[in-house]
């Protein structure tokens, strides 16, 4: 689901603990070597309330800098060491996560 707001303005909605980035941005910060992983928009999974207050927001317009979606499961690992804190008030998954976060899947497959 495309979102209206950054990641850093989801973070202060939601609080750190409910943002989970699982894209190619944060697979950098696990050792991936991805060029274009600073142009593409965050993606990042959270959870039936989470989702719920980022719809609130209304309708995304205009140049999306984040989508969401629901977190396909209750636990997800995460990279260790980067706890959230001032400059990045969401979680980080595991690079594994994120690898597998970032390949579509066809309809009725679940991962």
């Amino acid at each position: 689901m495309p979102v209206p707001v950054s990641i850093g303005e989801a973070a202060e909605v939601l609080g750190a603990g409910e943002l989970l980035r699982v894209d190619e941005r944060a697979a950098t910060l696990g050792g991936a070597r991805i060029t274009a992983a600073a142009d593409l928009p965050a993606r990042c999974y959270v959870g039936k309330d989470g989702l719920r207050r980022l719809r609130a927001l209304g309708p995304a317009e205009g140049d999306v800098s984040l989508f969401v979606r629901l977190a396909p499961v209750r636990w997800l690992p995460e990279l260790e060491g980067y706890e959230p804190d001032e400059d990045h008030p969401w979680r980080i998954a595991h690079p594994l996560m994120c690898a597998c976060a970032s390949v579509p899947t066809a309809p009725g497959v679940l991962r």
